[in-house]
Parts: structure tokens; C-alpha cells; sequence
């Protein structure tokens, strides 16, 4: 019998935990448990007390990944307290690597005080850093930041004690551990070594393998308090238990003699106990400083770096407490010169130093003590940045360098908005390369639509390349965001580009009216003399209607589109105008239907018929059908556009009413339709219809379950309605589009959630204009020929669930 086991970890080590599961599968039964790093995320120990409280087993897989993820961090000290009821194992994770694009395991040990000191300090310096952070705050930070800060601090309180007890946790396994014996530790955890007799007859391997001695269960301890509520969290829980510490006195006197007096622990050595200490006393200094008394907090950084002199991060912590809690920067530069002449490797000593440097106009110093922290550790965070952003800013000459480490910047965090922008300037002044500028301001602008100076750049760089009307577009953008930019010079500029492209076209419209006059007269010629050979004035008569019809090849016919308000189906009559159709567009929105026909009408000169309903309604389908008067009712190209997508959930959590409109629409709302339209066409012996379907009519995908059947069933319909209908000479297609982006697909399929809609991020799909175009060249054809079924997809989709999400536009 299988015994249920929760199996909790962060995302990155999903692998990891599913491997286990297919080894012991048939014997255990898992629930898994995971986390991210995103701050709104869930919290890992609230998502096992759900359920696994007070009862059930918990196999919790802990690795340098889990150590440094806020979301397992936060209370993890509560699930190592919950006795024999948790099995801690610690596991050497998976890291992807962006530099290399793969997958590598990182080793995780918790064996030495150095070992936790590292992650201590991990946490200690993220939590700084957000302090330094929320003092430059102008403003509230708001309160996605304030629940962030707060939930690292706690955790920089708690990392300690939650590494000490995982250190010394009696039940604790490595992975290595679990497998020389075939998992009986775990049995043994778990109460079911007769289980694992069994399990071991069947994965026994040739040449026996002694069994691990067993390990004594342990007390168990009582179960996990409720969360403290948030609110009261940062008063009722310190960042430190000041009174289970050997701390000196808050007031800045002497140490005593006996401070460094405890012994370490017959498993610490006493360079360990000293690091435990000094660290204990940088947690108190700041919290001091956070309390209002900073004065009490240096104090006590100045007692611990004198009976502590080895211990290198008293020095710097005292350091950068003067430059923030004091803003003494002299102060400060004293500390840092001492310590960094006793270690001039100290990689925070020297960003910090070149942060006083900079803030001093003291280029060139700060530049010196980046750039030998680059030589030591180039992935120091935020370095990249602030050496590119500095030679960016200072030295004119060396442009190049600057666009270096600001690449390396953007490839360390695509994100790095400032770094991006940055980079795009000096593309288009020191690179000279303005197409790649235009790049990296799209980016700009994508990841942040306030930032102006990036509009405005974009639209300069886009006037530069003659794309008008995007450029006009960037601009007002930019204008609007910042009024400063409304400059007469740039008014006149962008309005004049503007102008200019309304010449260039009303050029191109006089060239063209040109040459059909001249093509009038001709003709006229022609005819006068060619008077005796009709034969030849009907050739040339006929070669002139063709060069006209190439360019109108809908002259004279009459199109249905429904759903023309937004999507596919609006950008299918614009195309379908250009090429003089007559229009007939339908849909539910009226006031759409209305702007788009106006639209029409000023840019193409098209007359249209409107008609306001939903292809769901069979009597108002039919209605409005029979409402068109004699010279509408011809309809020689019937596109039946109406279609949508509701929700994207699994079979058995479908909801009705999306399945119903779903079929309603996508089916019914074809069938409707083309019944009305059909015997028009079967009348006339002549006509098309095109349906739009999608590649979910040929593919299903995990959570398309209904769409999917309604486009299998469009699939199917096409191909019948062609068997009905090619006695008649009535020509049926269908369009099968994948991702299609500028509609309104996904913001529909998710009710308005713009969030959940944003499908197409990182790649490049489809857009409706792709599709009106595909669409166009199926009913441009000659009347003999059919294209029965067409097929679209982006380059970067292979499949409706294999993306390659590279990029929006490739190097």
C-alpha cells in the first residue's frame, strides 16, 4: 500500500523531484509542492499547512536555489521545528546558465560555519541593499516594495538559526545519502522498512550494497503556530533575539575583556565562532540603525572591529553605515582605504569605495576600484551597469568600453531598462549603428511605456530611417509624457516629415492619375486610328482592362466579412477595400462597425452595408440577410471571420456557459450564416466562401478543449459544405491561422485579464494583416481555382505548444 507524502521545493529543482518520484513510483504517493521567486508568489510553508499541518509527511529538497528563494525561506524555520513530521534533504540543484543556455547542478552544503556564513551573508547584503534603497525613496515605495522589504528582513533574521538547525537536524539526508542504500532511509523516516524489503527485491542490484546504519527518530516537536498576521509581523518578531546573543552593550563602551570568552561548540572551530559573533553583531548594529539610534549602531561596529580585527566585514558594515545612517563619506573612504589595504580583494569594500568615489565626482578613482573588482569577480551584481554607466557618462574616449559592459549588463538582467537605453544612445552616436538603436528603444519603451527620453530618441532614430508615421507616432507619445518636448523645432520637424509623406503620396496619386489618362488618351488614339482593325482595338482595349484590373481585382464584387470590429476580420476588409470590394460588415459592436466604415470610405473611397447582430442569434442572422436591399444581395465572397475563445481550463473544471457561447459562436454562428448566404450563391451557379478556422482544427493542446472541437468541427464542415456545393460551382477554403497577435483573442479567452493575455511575449507571432493578406490571395485567384486549405504559423512556433521564445526580432 502506497504511503502519501508531500514533496516540497523551489521551481529550478522540479527535475530533481520528479526523478525521485519515477524511482519510488508504485510504492509512494507524492503531492507536490513548489515556488518561485516572483514576489507575489505563494509562500511555501502556507502552502504545506493547507494540508499538512498537523498530519502527513513532508520531504523537503533543499538546495543553494531553496536557500536563496524568499518564498521557501520565509517561515522555513517553522517546517524544521515540525520534528520527524519533515525529512530535510539536501540536494545539489539545477542552475540555468544564461550565458551558456544550460542547465548545471550547483553544489549545496551546510557542513561548516562557513558553509552558513556565506548565506547569512547572502541575506544580509539583500536586505541592505533594499534598506540603502528605501532611504533614496523620495517618495512612499508603495506597497509591493514595503511587503518585499519586510519579508527579507525577516528572513535575514531567521537564516541563521534555520541553517543551524538543518545543520544539526538528526533526520537530515544528503541526496547521495537517500541512494547508497536504496532510499531505506526514507522508509525508516516514514515507519515502512517491511515496505522497502519489498522495493528492494525488485530494484536490488547484482552485487549487494550494506545497508546505512539506521538513524533514531527524533522528539517531536509541537506543531507550527498560525502565521502572525503581516501587519503586527515586524512587532512581533525582531530581526534578532538580542537575548540569546553574546553581544556587546548598545552604548559604545569598551568591550569587556571576557567578550570573546564563549567557547565554540565541539563541532565549530573557533575562526567559525568568531564569524558566527561578528555577524550577530553587524544584525544588531543595524537594527540599532533601524530603530533610530545609528549612533548606538556604529558604536558597537567600531567595539566589534577592534576585538575583531580578522573579521574584514566589521569593517565594511561600519563603513557603509556611516555613508548611509551618517552620510559621513569622509568617514567612510577612512574605513575602506584600512580595510582594503588589508584586503584588496574585499569585493564589497570596493563597489562600495567606488560608490563614494562617484558620489564624490571623483571619476577616475571610482573607475579604478570597478574595474579591479571586475578583474576579481566580473558577475558582481549591478557592476556591469555602473562601470558602463560611468564610462558612458565621463569619458567620451572610451565609448566602446562603455557599450561593452553595458551588454554585459543587459545579457546579466534583460530588464536592465537604464543599461538598455544607455546602450541604445551610444549605438547612435559612438557605434554608429542606428538599427540596432531602434532595437533596444523598442525594448525601452515595451518594458517601460513612461520613460520619454527613450520615445523621444526612438522617434528621432525612426524619422532618420523615413518611417514617418511611426516616428510622428513616437514623438506625441514623448510629447505627451513630457511637455518640454513640444519645442517649435520639433514641431516643425515631425510636422513636416508628416507633411512631406503627405506629398510623397499625393505625388504617387497624381503620378498614377497621370499615367491612366495618358493610357485614356491611348487609347482614344488607338481607336481613331486603328479604326479599320478592330481586331487589334479589342486587343489593346483588353490589355488596358487587365492593367486595371490588377490593380482593383475586386472591382464590382460584393464581400461579407463577419466580426469586422476588431481582429483578423477588421484588418481583412481594409485589404479586401484596397482592392475595390464593395463591403457588407457585420458585427455587435455599432459604434465599430461605424468607425471602421468611415474609415473605409476617406481612405479608399469604399461603399459599405452595415448590419449590428450576433451570429448566434438565428433569427437575426436571417433577418438581417433578408433586410439587404436588391443591388446587396448578390454576395459573391462570403468570410465567415465570427469566432472567440472562452477560458482555458481542463475538462473537468470547464465552465458551461464558455462552452456554450464557444458553440454557439465558432459553430453555430457559421452555420447560420452561410445558410443564409449560400442559396444566393447556388442560384448565381457562382461565389466563395472562406471559413476561419484555426490550427486548433487541426492540433489539440492541453486546456483547448472545447475550442479545439469547435475548430475540428469547422475543419470538418469545410470539407462538407465543398462536397454540397461544387455542382453549384460555389468554391469553398479555410485559413488556419496559429498565434495572431493585434486582436482581441486572448484578452477574450481570459475575460479581460490582461495580465493572463500577455501569450505573445518573447517571440514574434502572426498579425491580422498576415492573415488578411493570406486571405485576399485566396479569393484573388482565378475563378477555376480553389486553394482548399491554408496553413499558417510564425517561424518561432512549431506547433500551438512549441514556442521558441527568443525574441521579437533575431541579431
Amino acid at each position: 500500500m502506497s504511503h502519501h507524502l508531500a514533496l516540497a521545493y523551489t521551481s529550478e529543482d522540479q527535475n530533481i523531484a520528479y526523478a525521485i518520484e519515477r524511482e519510488l513510483r508504485g510504492q509512494l504517493q507524492f503531492e507536490h509542492f513548489s515556488v518561485d521567486q516572483a514576489n507575489e508568489g505563494p509562500i511555501l510553508t502556507d502552502l504545506l499547512s493547507e494540508n499538512y499541518r498537523n498530519s502527513g509527511s513532508i520531504l523537503l529538497l533543499i538546495s543553494d536555489s531553496f536557500v536563496r528563494n524568499p518564498n521557501a525561506m520565509l517561515h522555513a524555520l517553522r517546517l524544521l521545528q515540525m520534528g520527524d513530521q519533515v525529512l530535510p534533504i539536501v540536494i545539489d540543484g539545477e542552475q540555468y546558465d544564461p550565458v551558456t543556455g544550460k542547465t548545471q547542478l550547483v553544489s549545496t552544503k551546510i557542513e561548516r560555519q562557513a558553509d552558513i556564513m556565506k548565506y547569512v551573508g547572502y541575506w544580509q547584503t539583500r536586505y541592505l541593499d533594499l534598506r540603502r534603497q528605501a532611504k533614496s525613496l523620495s517618495e512612499e515605495a508603495g506597497p509591493d516594495f514595503d511587503n518585499y522589504y519586510r519579508k527579507i528582513r525577516e528572513i535575514s533574521g531567521q537564516v541563521n538559526d534555520f541553517l543551524h538547525q538543518l545543520k544539526t537536524d538528526s533526520w537530515r539526508r544528503s541526496m547521495a545519502e537517500l541512494k547508497i542504500d536504496n532510499y531505506r532511509q526514507l522508509f525508516i523516516f516514514l515507519d515502512k522498512e517491511e515496505q522497502w524489503q519489498s522495493f528492494k527485491l525488485e530494484t536490488e542490484p547484482a552485487v549487494a550494497v550494506p545497508p546505512a546504519p539506521e538513524v533514531p527518530p527524533v522528539a517531536t516537536t509541537p506543531p507550527i503556530p498560525d502565521p502572525i498576521p503581516e501587519e503586527v509581523a515586524e512587532e512581533a518578531e525582531p530581526l534578532l533575539d538580542l537575548s540569546q546573543t553574546d553581544l556587546p552593550p548598545p552604548s559604545g563602551e569598551p568591550l569587556p575583556e571576557s567578550l570573546g570568552a564563549v567557547a565554540p561548540s565541539p563541532a565549530s572551530s573557533n575562526e567559525d565562532h568568531e564569524l558566527e559573533q561578528a555577524v550577530s553583531w553587524i544584525q544588531r548594529a543595524w537594527q540599532m540603525a533601524e530603530n533610530g539610534d545609528a549612533d548606538a549602531g556604529v558604536a558597537l561596529l567600531e567595539s566589534g572591529r577592534e576585538a575583531l580585527p580578522e573579521q574584514r566585514d566589521l569593517h565594511y558594515h561600519l563603513a557603509l553605515m556611516l555613508a548611509i545612517e551618517r552620510n559621513d563619506q569622509a568617514g567612510a573612504r577612512r574605513e575602506l582605504e584600512e580595510l582594503l589595504s588589508q584586503a584588496p580583494d574585499h569585493l564589497d569594500a570596493l563597489f562600495l569605495n567606488g560608490e563614494l568615489y562617484e558620489a564624490n565626482q571623483e571619476y577616475e578613482a571610482a573607475l579604478d576600484q570597478w574595474e579591479q573588482l571586475a578583474e576579481i569577480n566580473a558577475d558582481y551584481a549591478d557592476l556591469s551597469y555602473r562601470i558602463g554607466d560611468l564610462l558612458f557618462s565621463y569619458f567620451p574616449d572610451r565609448q566602446y568600453d562603455a557599450a561593452s559592459y553595458l551588454k554585459q549588463a543587459i545579457k546579466a538582467d534583460p530588464k536592465a531598462t537604464d543599461a538598455r537605453f544607455h546602450y541604445a544612445l551610444l549605438c547612435i552616436n559612438a557605434l554608429d549603428k542606428p538599427e540596432r538603436a531602434i532595437k533596444e528603444l523598442r525594448v525601452v519603451v515595451e518594458q517601460q511605456p513612461q520613460h520619454a527620453a527613450a520615445h523621444f530618441q526612438l522617434a528621432e532614430q525612426l524619422r532618420k530611417a523615413n518611417q514617418l508615421d511611426l516616428a510622428r507616432a513616437a514623438y506625441l507619445r514623448a510629447r505627451e509624457l513630457d511637455t518640454t518636448y513640444a519645442t517649435d523645432s520639433n514641431e516643425q520637424a515631425f510636422n513636416q516629415q508628416q507633411n512631406q509623406h503627405a506629398a510623397e503620396l499625393e505625388a504617387q496619386r497624381a503620378a498614377f492619375e497621370a499615367t491612366l489618362k495618358e493610357l485614356h488618351t491611348q487609347v482614344e488614339e488607338l481607336h481613331s486610328s486603328l479604326n479599320a482593325d478592330q481586331e487589334s482595338l479589342q486587343q489593346v482595349q483588353a490589355d488596358l482592362q487587365q492593367l486595371y484590373q490588377n490593380s482593383q481585382t475586386g472591382q464590382g464584387q460584393l464581400a461579407l466579412i463577419s466580426g469586422a470590429t476588431s481582429g483578423i476580420g477588421r484588418a481583412t476588409a481594409i485589404r479586401l477595400a484596397a482592392a475595390g470590394y464593395r463591403l457588407i460588415l457585420t458585427g455587435r459592436r455599432q459604434e465599430r462597425l461605424a468607425e471602421l466604415a468611415a474609415e473605409l470610405a476617406e481612405e479608399y473611397d469604399t461603399t459599405t452595408q452595415l448590419l449590428q447582430f450576433d451570429v448566434r442569434d438565428r433569427e437575426a442572422v436571417a433577418a438581417a440577410i433578408n433586410s439587404l436591399e436588391t443591388d446587396w444581395q448578390p454576395i459573391d465572397l462570403l468570410i465567415n471571420n465570427a469566432g472567440k475563445a472562452k477560458g482555458f481550463d481542463p475538462i473537468h473544471e470547464g465552465n458551461l456557459d464558455h462552452w456554450d457561447e464557444m458553440i454557439d459562436t465558432n459553430l453555430k454562428g457559421l452555420l447560420y450564416l452561410s445558410r443564409a448566404v449560400s442559396p444566393g450563391m447556388v442560384k448565381r451557379e457562382q461565389g466563395m466562401i472562406i471559413n476561419v478556422c484555426s490550427t486548433a482544427g487541426k492540433e489539440v493542446y492541453p486546456n483547448g478543449n472545447v475550442y479545439c472541437a469547435t475548430k475540428h468541427a469547422v475543419d470538418a464542415l469545410t470539407h462538407s459544405m465543398r462536397l454540397d456545393l461544387v455542382e453549384h460551382g460555389v468554391r469553398v477554403g479555410q485559413i488556419c491561422p496559429a498565434h495572431v497577435e493585434e486582436t482581441e483573442f486572448a484578452l477574450v479567452r481570459f475575460d479581460g485579464d490582461a495580465e493572463r493575455a500577455q501569450i505573445y511575449q518573447g517571440f514574434q507571432p502572426l498579425t491580422s494583416p498576415d492573415v488578411a493578406d493570406a486571405i485576399y490571395f485566396m479569393a484573388s485567384q482565378p475563378a477555376h481555382v480553389n486553394i482548399l486549405d491554408m496553413v499558417l504559423q510564425g517561424k518561432q512556433q512549431a506547433s500551438s505548444t512549441m514556442i521558441h521564445r527568443s525574441g521579437r526580432e533575431e541579431e
